[in-house]
């Protein structure tokens, strides 16, 4: 094992051991979440100021603003439409 590949696994375990421990207390503002460089999931995330742990995600209607829970996707009562990467829900889909 390579002095980088030591390096990566105490990092990771500590950083889990950290995201583990914490209690969480302050969290940031939503966020949207992003996979790449101008490639949003479509998602807003809150995260744990201290330890960078996930704590919140959602999707939200970018016409109105209302969540849309991840069940109503799979069925269908929320849509990706275009300009590709914007979600509607049904009632803005609709419309």
């Amino acid at each position: 094992m390579s002095e980088l590949e030591k390096l990566q696994k105490e990092f990771n375990l500590r950083k889990e051991q950290l995201q583990n421990n914490c209690l969480h207390p302050k969290l940031s503002d939503w966020l949207e979440e992003w996979r790449a460089i101008a490639h949003t999931t479509g998602y807003l995330v809150q995260c744990c100021e201290i330890c960078g742990k996930i704590i919140h995600r959602k999707i939200a209607c970018n016409k109105c603003g209302s969540e849309i829970q991840d069940d109503e996707i799979k069925e269908g009562n929320g849509s990706r439409n275009f300009p590709i990467g914007m979600t509607f829900c049904k009632k803005c889909l609709d419309t």
